[in-house]
């Protein structure tokens, strides 16, 4: 056991949870929103701004999906998360917190 402080990345996990306006019925606006909030997911990641993000396979159903941030800043986190089409019109909520990971034990998954 080594007795030196492990280095650390810091990210920002954000979990997309049922919001007050939540619904599962299927309507084009929900398919149309979908399409957006999947697209902005992508720009985001694209610019470099995440990590990852997915859905999840919570069996309560209240998790809907996770954000790993990449940014400086909590805000900055919170700035991006609240752009997202589900989230503007509260389909879902944002609930992000700083997360600390083992410098360098986030690697692919065929790494």
């Amino acid at each position: 056991m080594s007795d030196f402080p492990m280095q650390m990345d810091n990210f920002f996990i954000c979990f997309l949870r049922k919001g007050p306006l939540w619904t599962g019925e299927p309507s084009p606006e929900l398919e149309e929103r979908q399409t957006h909030h999947l697209a902005y997911l992508t720009h985001i990641f694209l610019e470099g701004k995440t990590l990852v993000h997915g859905p999840t396979g919570d069996p309560t159903g209240n998790i809907r999906g996770i954000i790993i941030f990449k940014t400086s800043t909590l805000e900055e986190a919170q700035a991006l998360a609240s752009q997202d089409p589900h989230v503007k019109i509260g389909h879902l909520i944002a609930e992000i917190m700083p997360w600390w990971v083992g410098k360098g034990y986030l690697r692919g998954k065929d790494e």
